[in-house]
């Protein structure tokens, strides 16, 4: 989970709603609102903000959170689903009397919650404490996860790099089987659907190797042209010799030394 404290704009409303980009085929789904009655982003955040004037001393009224559970897990899930994962979430920070709304955002590769929550209840009081709002934020996620029996974002990230590190090694062990020197091992990664990226010294020794699928690179294209943000792809050396067994404490340049 994402968490952060803002003054509040109507664009970011509207960006949560998709009202930004009705001209794109982008859209959000409403899961829920309290206290708000507005059809349009202007209308809900003159709404949210009427609230948060009762309390002039809290500079960023508003609470925005993104919840985005692995797609695996929400794959079959209804709208009833993603509500509760609303309501259980505002249970825990105690935010369930203050107003709020919720939008479903299914147009990217996993669907998430965006929530608006005005930190100012109706009795003007702050309801959400701004210091690391973001832990605060990461630690209900992960709490809702173990409700769910689901691993934590910790666990799950860790789980698919080690599952990663082991894919990359293996597929390098292959390449180096057929090889007399770099050029060699680069010609048969990439027979293999893999490429190299070398990095060398003054000396030109070997100093950082990475790994990757040219499916990689091509998806990163594909997501700059649709102005989404690139992923890291690929495994460095360095996490080779931390992670895989035939790599153990060992450095790029020996790969060089042994090859050559």
């Amino acid at each position: 989970g994402i968490g952060r404290t803002t003054k509040g704009s109507i664009k970011a409303i509207a960006y949560a709603s998709r009202e930004d980009k009705a001209e794109q085929k982008a859209f959000a789904t409403e899961i829920s609102r309290n206290g708000l009655i507005g059809e349009n982003a202007r209308a809900i955040y003159h709404e949210l903000m009427a609230v948060a004037h009762q309390n002039h001393r809290v500079a960023k009224p508003f609470y925005n959170v993104v919840l985005s559970p692995s797609a695996g897990h929400t794959l079959n899930w209804t709208l009833e689903d993603w509500e509760k994962l609303v309501d259980d979430f505002l249970s825990k920070k105690d935010l369930v009397g203050n107003q709020y709304i919720a939008y479903l955002h299914q147009d990217t590769d996993t669907s998430h919650l965006h929530l608006i929550v005005n930190r100012i209840d109706f009795n003007g009081e702050n309801k959400v404490n701004q210091r690391f709002i973001g832990i605060q934020t990461s630690t209900v996620a992960n709490e809702l996860a173990k409700d769910r029996g689901w691993e934590t974002v910790l666990e799950e990230s860790k789980k698919k790099s080690d599952q990663q590190i082991q894919l990359y090694g293996n597929v390098l062990i292959n390449g180096l089987k057929e090889s007399l020197n770099l050029e060699d091992l680069s010609t048969n990664l990439k027979e293999l659907g893999y490429g190299l990226n070398l990095q060398f010294d003054q000396n030109e020794r070997l100093k950082g190797m990475k790994i990757f699928q040219f499916s990689e690179v091509l998806e990163n294209e594909k997501r700059k042209q649709n102005r989404q943000k690139p992923k890291n792809y690929g495994v460095k050396f360095s996490e080779l010799s931390r992670g895989h067994e035939s790599f153990k404490k060992l450095e790029a340049v020996n790969l060089q030394v042994v090859l050559e």
